[in-house]
Order: C-alpha cells, then sequence, then structure tokens
C-alpha cells in the first residue's frame, strides 16, 4: 500500500530544489552566459533536462530490479533490502567539472603559439589522481548485459584497449551515454583486450545497401555526423579511442563479431599508431541556421526534443537567406565561440598550432562550416585532462551545437579500405 506521505514527496522535492537553486550565485550567472534566449525557452529546455534525469533514475530502478539477482533459498525478512545503488547516467547534458573562464581575446593571425610555462606539477598530480578515482568509480558500476540480437543493425563507433586495472566483460554490456539515434543505450563488447563501443539500431529506422553502407540524406547526413563526433568525445572519458569511419552499420550480431575477428590485426595495429601521437589535430565546425537562431534571426523554438539524448543536432530546416547583418552578428558568434575554445585548450599543450579560424570576412553555408582548425602538441601527463576538456567544451557549447572533431596519427578506421 502507498504511504500516504508520499503523496506530497513531489512537491517537497521540487519546493527544496528551487530553495537551493536560489541560493547558489554561480548558477544564476552560468545561466546568464547561455546564450541569448529568452528566459521561457531557455527555462523550458532546462526543464526538459531535468525530466530526462528524473526518467533516468526509474530506467535504472527497473534495470536494476530485472538484473537483480534471485537467491536460491527465500529467507522472510520484516527489513526492506536495500538494492545497490549505481550512479546515474547523465543525459543530454552532463554536470561536469566547469571550463575555466578565458580571455575574451585570440590573436586572429595564423602563428605557432609556445607557451612558455608548463603546467605545474601539482596540476598534474591532481589529473592523475581525477583519473584514477574516475577509473575506480567505473570498476565499481555493475555492468547490464547488453542484449545483442540479429534483429538490430550495430552502428560502430571506435574501439580503446582494455585498461590493466580493468576486468574484460564476456558479455556486451550496456553504457550510460545514450547510442547515435537517442533511442537505445550505447554499448561495449570486450574481444582480446580491446574494447569495442557500438550502438544498435533499429533496421526500420536505418537504409542500408548490400554493402552495408548507411544512406541518408543530406540533412539525415548533418544530424547523424554531428551526433557521431558528440558520442565519440562522450566515449573518449572511457579510454584513447580509434574512431570507426562514419557511417559502418553490421546487419546484425554475428556480421558485426565477424567482421572484427577479421580484421582485429589491422585494428590492432592502427589503434598501436594512434597511441604514438603527439600533435592531436582540433576541427570545430557550427552550423549557420542554428547560430542564425541564437543572433536573433528567427526564435530558437521547437526545441523541447523528448528522446534527445545529448546536444540534439538538429538538421536545419530548409535553409532561408541569411542578411548581411544577421550574417555579420553569426561569423562574430562564432568567433568568440573559436577563440574561446582555443583559450581553454592550449594551457595543456606544449606547443599549438592555429592553421585557420574564423573571421568577419567568412562566408555561410548550409552544411556544417569550420570555424577552427589547430594542432596541439600534448605530452603523456596532459592528454586526458585535454581530452576531457574537448568534452567539456561540447557541452559548454550546447546551444550552438558545435561539433568538434579530434584526430590523432589516424584519423579513423575503415573496413572497406583494410
Amino acid at each position: 500500500m502507498k504511504n500516504p506521505l508520499d503523496e506530497n514527496r513531489g512537491a517537497a522535492v521540487l519546493e527544496e530544489l528551487v530553495r537551493r537553486l536560489k541560493t547558489r550565485d554561480n548558477i544564476g550567472q552560468m545561466l546568464c552566459d547561455l546564450g541569448e534566449q529568452t528566459p521561457d525557452n531557455l527555462a523550458a529546455e532546462l526543464a526538459d533536462e531535468l525530466e530526462k534525469i528524473i526518467k533516468w533514475r526509474h530506467l535504472q530502478h527497473e534495470l536494476l530490479t530485472r538484473t537483480q539477482p534471485v537467491s536460491p533459498v527465500a529467507v522472510p525478512s520484516s527489513e526492506p533490502v536495500a538494492a545497490p545503488v549505481l550512479p546515474i547516467p547523465q543525459p543530454s547534458m552532463p554536470v561536469r567539472k566547469p571550463v575555466k573562464e578565458v580571455p575574451p581575446k585570440v590573436e586572429d593571425r595564423v602563428e605557432q603559439v609556445k607557451i612558455q610555462t608548463p603546467p605545474l606539477q601539482a596540476a598534474e598530480k591532481e589529473e592523475d589522481i581525477h583519473s584514477e578515482s574516475e577509473q575506480s568509480a567505473r570498476k565499481q558500476v555493475p555492468r547490464i548485459p547488453s542484449d545483442l540480437g540479429d534483429e538490430s543493425c550495430i552502428y560502430l563507433h571506435g574501439v580503446s584497449k582494455i585498461d590493466p586495472n580493468d576486468t574484460p566483460s564476456p558479455v556486451p554490456f550496456l553504457l550510460e551515454e545514450k547510442g547515435i539515434d537517442s533511442r537505445n543505450f550505447a554499448f561495449a563488447l570486450d574481444y582480446q583486450g580491446l574494447r569495442f563501443y557500438g550502438s544498435p539500431l533499429y533496421r526500420e529506422s536505418v537504409n542500408l545497401t548490400k554493402n552495408g553502407v548507411l544512406l541518408l540524406n543530406k540533412q539525415e547526413g548533418i544530424r547523424m555526423r554531428g551526433a557521431h563526433e558528440g558520442l565519440l568525445n562522450d566515449l573518449r572519458l572511457h579510454g584513447i579511442l580509434l574512431p570507426f569511419e562514419f557511417g559502418t552499420v553490421f546487419s546484425g550480431k554475428d556480421e558485426f563479431e565477424s567482421n572484427i575477428s577479421l580484421h582485429f590485426t589491422e585494428i590492432r595495429e592502427s589503434l598501436d599508431e594512434l597511441l604514438t601521437t603527439r600533435w592531436w589535430n582540433l576541427s570545430v565546425y557550427a552550423l549557420d541556421s542554428r547560430t542564425a537562431e541564437l543572433v536573433g534571426q528567427s526564435t530558437p523554438g521547437g526545441r523541447r526534443e523528448s528522446d534527445r539524448g545529448r546536444i540534439p543536432y538538429s538538421s536545419p530546416v530548409q535553409p532561408k537567406r541569411i542578411d548581411v547583418k544577421t550574417l555579420e552578428r553569426i561569423l562574430n558568434k562564432q568567433k568568440k565561440a573559436a577563440e574561446s575554445i582555443h583559450e581553454a585548450l592550449h594551457p595543456y599543450a606544449e606547443r599549438s598550432d592555429i592553421d585557420m579560424m574564423v573571421s568577419l570576412q567568412s562566408g555561410s553555408s548550409d552544411d556544417w562550416k569550420i570555424i577552427l582548425k589547430v594542432s596541439y602538441e600534448l605530452g603523456p601527463s596532459m592528454l586526458n585532462q585535454f581530452v576531457r576538456t574537448v568534452t567539456d567544451l561540447q557541452y559548454q557549447h550546447f546551444l550552438m551545437e558545435l561539433m568538434l572533431s579530434l584526430a590523432g596519427n589516424v584519423e579513423h578506421f575503415s573496413f572497406a579500405k583494410s
């Protein structure tokens, strides 16, 4: 029987949440920095994110209940049995360590930047402790098996080496990240010391050629490519990742596993080559149609997507003509974003080389437009923190829906070319 005290629990929690938010001045300041949306639209999006967190709790409870082992001998007890507590997976806007504020401007000219003062040893020690605590926390998370059947297609994201302190899983298991279509959870499959990351796709929702190539129209391709790169950044928090070519899809578990087995040697060699990377290349892309919404050409409505799992990367509707004044505001906002991203990342690098940065003389595009291309020379001690900051920046610029693409000595692995 339901406890009468639980009937007012929801209202009590909401009241306490409002009280706590009002006492935190830093939250109000961060809200002021989240673009130029109206308070109503921004509040609506944040309410959606809170609702998604609550749904995650319900889903996590269901998964625990479904996978909880049953004791062979039932022992009556009047005391309630506590279920194991799992860390709550983050929805589309995970709460991450804030990226520090940066100076407002960067030199516009293309130049090689040398950092005279390397990061302090104390920062390196803090990074090591932080990485160890993250790895330790992951090891304590119970793994929920993923049912990979031949009724679903499998989109393959990337592969990393299994940490020596981690225990390989004998069966595929679910991850906390949402998959490529935000309808299912991503999964991991361990095979001979490597961990492969993928997403199940419903067959009725994808079009494949006879050779297994994903067929997408232009707008679908824009959305899917943004989701592809965004998920790669999330998965890099599990380990340095060798991406697979965009659109790599297998028709069922058997085809997936047979291709991994057939190309395993080439995959491992490519991953080994990637791990020798000293200069990492970052390319940042923006959608003019989305930036135009933020600078006031149109209101950013219609963005309350109940099923989105991360940055929505919504395909732009039929592009409208952008007038000169609006284009100037678009380019100015994109330039500020590019400057802030570089300023946040270059302290981790021994050297950095800016290949290009968007300027007020740049044009417009109805596709992904590159606004920053820069290379960073990174020492081993700074790599994990650098990668984590790239992912943080992806969410810091959530409203702009920027696409941040990171590549090393090997850009990606292609089954078609191996």
